[in-house]
């Protein structure tokens, strides 16, 4: 079988932890016929994550890179829980198949071409000082960046970063006038947002349904859209909904 390397590092080095005790996991993925078995080893906060697996092709790296940092997140939250210290593992080399290692950069091109309103230092700036001024957003970006880093978290955390907009849009209203404020100012259709909220009730109530990478780059994409026009809507004030002829409806 091919085998395949992830290795990293957990947080704070201050206070290092060895889990060289984990047996081996199996993990099968029926909707892309691949058997995986992973050894997972952390000595002295640095993690080695080796996996063998039934077939190897570069498409299929974002499915085992999810399952390598769910282990390796699972042993570090459990000695957080066991011990009330904030762990916190990063994956930052993998190692392919003939043994040459390269540094782990997660990032998703296509959002980068949606973030419109961050294109100069003045525009970081505005955003920045958009960003401190609200608790709720600073966590809403966070969330939002978050499935750069976790793609399965992304229905969970795309809709917290949405619902954190609307808050803020349409504080002290209910829910279903919120969305409509929100929509209005954003120049947003309902059902641009309704696939971001619909799309997360499962995962927020634990349901472990599968859900296609096509739907969370999906989901990612509509999200960045709607944190872009919340970011220009702030730079203009916060208060007249975008001009149309400048921010066509997202549909």
């Amino acid at each position: 079988m091919p085998r395949i390397l992830f290795l990293g590092r957990v947080h704070p080095h201050a206070q290092p932890i060895s889990i060289t005790d984990v047996p081996n996991i199996n993990w099968v993925s029926p909707d892309l016929g691949l058997t995986m078995d992973f050894n997972l080893h952390i000595e002295k906060s640095q993690v080695r994550i080796t996996c063998d697996i039934s077939r190897w092709s570069q498409d299929l790296f974002p499915q085992v890179y999810m399952r390598a940092l769910d282990i390796a997140t699972s042993a570090v939250d459990l000695a957080a829980f066991s011990t009330g210290v904030g762990y916190d593992v990063i994956l930052d080399t993998f190692v392919n198949v003939v043994g040459l290692s390269s540094p782990l950069i997660l990032n998703n091109p296509q959002v980068e071409q949606l973030s419109l309103s961050v294109k100069s230092p003045s525009d970081f700036d505005a955003v920045m000082r958009i960003i401190l001024g609200s608790p709720s957003i600073i966590r809403a970006i966070h969330d939002l960046t978050d499935c750069l880093r976790e793609t399965h978290i992304t229905p969970i955390v795309c809709a917290r970063a949405v619902e954190a907009i609307r808050h803020n849009v349409a504080p002290g209203k209910n829910r279903k006038q919120g969305w409509r404020s929100m929509c209005d100012a954003l120049r947003i259709a309902e059902t641009f947002v309704r696939p971001i909220t619909d799309l997360s009730t499962g995962p927020r109530h634990g349901d472990p349904a599968h859900i296609s990478g096509e739907k969370l780059l999906d989901i990612s994409a509509r999200s960045w859209k709607i944190m872009d026009r919340f970011f220009e809507f702030k730079k203009r004030g916060g208060i007249q909904p975008l001009p149309i002829s400048d921010f066509p409806l997202l549909c």
